[in-house]
């Protein structure tokens, strides 16, 4: 599925034009992609997919559309029919919602049972987590404990070796822990939180760039993209160029600090030396494993 899918991340980058306005010869073009695109979304049958696209394409919208212009000529003084609309888009997403389970309802069910097992796999090391690979390590004695403890559930039939819990956020922490996951929320916020650029042009580039985190944190919450190297790649670029345009959250004087460019120099080695030593003894158990 990722081989057809990792491309639709260029969603936002053809949505973005179409919001935001070019050239006629532009438009022509970006329609064309478009349309081949949303092909592709409804043709990959990936709920995942879908969600994270129309997510954000809306973000897009959100940031590039005057908003309260729009509310003031279309609905002026006319509270109730505000309040209606809310209620209907309400009850439109809880019937897409409904929808999108009866797809696949066995996967859904599948993937809700490993949401399950994983917590508890949280509650051995909630705080630093079991370590990279713990939970491809630790699930199957998880879930045999769980059917241990539940003998009569209805969900023995969607038991599998699953090697993702399915939701990054909950993959970070079961593996890194509650520390784990506040810093990466930390680094979200750092990414989102909002700034006024310098000139227009900036202010578009930094949308885009979220609206694609955005897609793949989406995506994340439902699939298991940081798994796929087209994806990563993609998360690190958009992630360096925007934080490229970010204030810097604090800064270290290292000129001054002559001191603790030493340390972090011989902490770099030491780190560096200790991971060198484990892939060695790790692959000497592999080849003896053989």
């Amino acid at each position: 599925m990722f081989n057809d899918l990792w491309y639709l991340l260029a969603v936002p980058f053809i949505a973005f034009p179409l919001v935001f306005g070019q050239t006629l010869y532009k438009s022509i073009v970006f329609i064309v992609l478009a349309l081949i695109l949303v092909k592709q979304i409804i043709a990959s049958c990936s709920r995942a997919s879908w969600l994270a696209a129309l997510g954000a394409i809306f973000f897009l919208i959100y940031r590039f559309t005057p908003v309260k212009n729009i509310q003031r000529k279309i609905f002026p003084n006319k509270q109730w029919l505000r309040y209606g609309l809310a209620l209907g888009l309400l009850v439109l997403f809880v019937f897409f919602t409904k929808h999108l389970y009866d797809m696949k309802k066995d996967s859904a069910d599948g993937r809700l049972l490993i949401g399950r097992i994983s917590l508890e796999m949280v509650k051995e090391n909630p705080v630093f987590g079991s370590g990279i690979g713990g939970f491809r390590a630790g699930y199957l004695n998880h879930q045999a404990d769980y059917f241990r403890v539940h003998p009569d559930s209805t969900a023995r039939m969607l038991a599998d070796d699953a090697e993702t819990p399915f939701n990054e956020l909950l993959k970070i922490l079961v593996e890194q822990g509650i520390i784990g996951l506040l810093l990466f929320f930390c680094l979200l916020y750092y990414l989102f939180k909002k700034e006024i650029p310098d000139n227009a042009r900036k202010y578009e580039r930094i949308t885009i760039l979220q609206s694609v985190i955005l897609f793949i944190l989406m995506f994340g919450l439902f699939s298991y993209p940081f798994d796929k190297l087209p994806f990563i790649v993609l998360f690190v670029f958009s992630l360096a160029i925007l934080s490229q345009d970010r204030n810097p959250a604090f800064t270290l004087p290292l000129r001054k600090m002559s001191c603790f460019r030493i340390f972090l120099l011989l902490a770099f080695c030491f780190v560096s030396l200790k991971m060198a030593v484990t892939a060695y003894h790790y692959a000497r158990l592999c080849r003896t494993w053989n």
